[in-house]
């Protein structure tokens, strides 16, 4: 009965997420992961045969999750500046080594200063 319960609740959880929210899941599990291997390694004292090893696992579950985000920056990052190449005609960004897209926004310039003349006028 209860199987059957949590069976149901899971469908019913997982019929209102689409697809991209599917696929971030396993993702968001490796931070969940790095918490529960803290809290462990905050309860295990020193002494204890297995401290050596739960810390080296929250440095390593800490460096892959680190390295994971990295690397979704990088790639949303070049996503954007496809997406530029996209919308600038032949600008072929994506071509060119090294590239990296830093900021996106409105480029808003200056007014000129005033001319000699304005200021005499007022």
């Amino acid at each position: 009965l209860l199987r059957r319960a949590d069976a149901q609740r899971l469908r019913r959880n997982h019929d209102a997420l689409d697809l991209r929210d599917l696929l971030i899941l396993p993702i968001q599990r490796l931070p969940r992961y790095v918490l529960l291997l803290e809290r462990i390694a905050a309860h295990t004292p020193a002494t204890h045969s297995d401290h050596a090893h739960v810390h080296d696992a929250v440095v390593a579950a800490k460096a892959t999750a680190e390295y994971l985000n990295e690397g979704k920056r990088q790639y949303e990052a070049l996503m954007r500046t496809r997406d530029l190449d996209e919308r600038i005609d032949g600008a072929q960004l994506s071509a060119l080594p090294g590239l990296q897209h830093v900021h996106e926004g409105v480029l808003v310039t200056p007014p000129p200063p005033p001319s000699k003349m304005t200021a005499q006028l007022r």
